[in-house]
């Protein structure tokens, strides 16, 4: 009796493993349609023009997803992680194809971010959201003075945006390393540019920046799975 039980939990095991994958292979291939349908709808930059990004990022996204859904105490939770990446992967499509952030899912994420809140940690929720609205004031106070001195803003709006959603989604410190580790590692890349192609460099304005949206949701991705594992 004990035996057969015991092959019977294996196999549920087994079987909702199977299930975990399965949901985090559909949810990313949905990111990267939805993506695609977008760009092409709005007439942006195709989604090809990352060439076999989408393909790594997707494999990357995926087993951060399954990852995720089994670090995850409770089915909401599990749910609502398996949301949480799938934004940020659209965020990289979408930046790194075209540099374009659109409000309509900059401010879903940010709306998904505080049901999170509400219905697993909701003594958090309204710390979560003085820290979004705090963010969002001081970032837009900043590239408003930046576009009126230099005539141009080296944040775009939409990543205002972004950084204020995650603000709904991480703790206050946690939300201000990630930005600041999002920074350190766009400034190295670009570093490693200049020293590989100097010439390029020189002779290509658009070479001289780089879109902020896949160092940003790249570190928060990794920050959300290492939270995830230590709760367990």
């Amino acid at each position: 009796m004990a035996c057969g039980k015991r092959r019977q939990e294996e196999t549920v095991s087994a079987l909702s493993l199977v299930l975990l994958g399965l949901c985090a292979v559909i949810v990313q291939s949905s990111v990267v349609g939805v993506a695609r349908y977008f760009l092409d709808v709005h007439q942006e930059r195709p989604l090809s023009v990352i060439g076999r990004s989408v393909i790594v990022t997707r494999v990357i996204f995926t087993g951060l997803s399954f990852l995720s859904a089994i670090f995850s105490t409770s089915a909401l939770q599990g749910l609502l992680a398996l949301v949480f990446l799938a934004f940020l992967s659209l965020f990289i499509y979408l930046d790194a194809a075209s540099r374009c952030l659109p409000r309509c899912f900059t401010l879903a994420f940010g709306l998904t971010g505080a049901v999170w809140h509400f219905l697993l940690y909701p003594e958090t929720a309204l710390p979560a959201l003085l820290t979004a609205l705090s963010l969002f004031g001081v970032l837009w106070a900043l590239r408003t003075l930046a576009y009126r001195r230099d005539g141009g803003a080296q944040c775009g709006l939409g990543d205002v945006y972004l950084m204020a959603g995650l603000g709904m989604w991480f703790a206050f410190p946690t939300v201000f390393w990630v930005i600041s580790a999002a920074a350190v590692s766009g400034g190295l890349f670009l570093l490693a540019r200049r020293l590989c192609q100097p010439m390029q460099w020189q002779e290509n304005v658009n070479y001289r920046s780089a879109p902020f949206a896949p160092f940003l949701c790249g570190v928060a991705a990794i920050d959300h799975l290492w939270l995830m594992g230590s709760y367990l």
